[in-house]
């Protein structure tokens, strides 16, 4: 009875278009995101998105309407299309490339509360490298260095009261040290990173941690373009150099303001499996001049999401 109802009511034309005009409508909104946080936290979910269109195509298909059906498949198979573009997929083969130089860990601690022995060795059996941890508060720093501090010799910590404590950690020699600080246009700081020189296995590597909170006002919008104008203008000024960005960013690989910072620094986003329970605001980002042969999620014992694991080489290794 429900079924004929819902068939009665696709006979209509104008009822059938507006399903299809809603449908692309949503399509577009992933493609051309509008500065309101509401829309981009829900675009954000466009891997779900797919699997939403494609539940859909089912359910018009036993409703016996094939123009919404193929709309729903055709819409799938562009955001597809799409969302590849946008990843990385420039990855190597394990069987094509040598064994990683190096690792890094990117992790927000947040997401283990304040689980501090589960966390603490997670990260160590990850075994990385150079662990980059945001949203580091004095309770957790003094948790970390206790931890860490054995395996890990060389660090350097950004101490902050608000979201933007920082702290990484690496067995390789750091050189140098800077905080980096984006300000608005009447000289205010915003937004802190750390960037790092380190000597990596003989080469040099430029190395910035940074943490984005998510936007939610307009204020926020601008600030946090501003605040990626200042990452994208430092990787410019170091070009040639082996350069590598990794953080919580607070943006999908497909949002503009990502896929702006990449084109204009030059660099690529290390490549992530799509999930539908964890975002991935979490990225590594690398110069030409190395290669990354595999991405995996970190997660603690009980199955928490802590961050994302890259593996790296230097092209001149290869």
């Amino acid at each position: 009875m429900l079924l004929n109802r819902a068939r009665q009511l696709l006979n209509h034309k104008w009822i059938e278009w507006s399903i299809i005009c809603s449908m692309i409508l949503v399509m577009s909104m992933i493609f051309f995101t509008p500065d309101y946080a509401i829309i981009r936290k829900l675009t954000a979910h466009a891997f779900e998105a797919v699997i939403l269109f494609l539940v859909s195509a089912m359910v018009f298909m036993v409703l016996k309407s094939p123009r919404v059906m193929f709309t729903c498949l055709g819409i799938c198979a562009i955001l597809c299309l799409y969302l590849k573009q946008k990843s990385n997929s420039g990855i190597k083969s394990l069987f094509n490339i040598s064994s990683p130089d190096f690792s890094i860990c990117q992790v927000l601690i947040s997401g283990g509360s304040d689980q501090y022995e589960m966390v603490s060795k997670s990260l160590l059996n990850s075994k990385a490298d150079i662990i980059s941890i945001q949203e580091v508060t004095p309770d957790w720093a003094i948790v970390l260095n206790d931890a860490l501090s054995e395996v890990y010799t060389y660090e350097a910590m950004l101490s902050r009261i608000d979201p933007y404590g920082m702290v990484i950690y690496s067995k390789f020699p750091i050189k140098k040290v800077d905080t980096l600080m984006s300000v608005d246009t009447s000289g205010a700081m915003l937004i802190p990173a750390l960037k790092l020189s380190l000597d990596v296995n003989g080469h040099q590597l430029e190395f910035i941690g940074c943490h984005v909170l998510p936007r939610l006002s307009v204020g926020d919008f601008e600030k946090v373009q501003g605040f990626f104008n200042m990452i994208s203008q430092n990787a410019q000024s170091n070009t040639g150099e082996n350069i590598m960005i990794s953080g919580d960013l607070g943006v999908t690989p497909w949002d503009g303001v990502l896929q702006s910072l990449i084109q204009s620094s030059g660099l690529t986003l290390s490549r992530r499996e799509p999930h539908l329970f964890v975002q991935p605001f979490e990225h590594i980002l690398y110069s030409s001049d190395i290669t990354c042969n595999q991405l995996r999620e970190v997660l603690t014992p009980e199955r928490f999401h802590l961050g994302i694991q890259g593996y790296y080489v230097f092209a001149k290794t290869q």
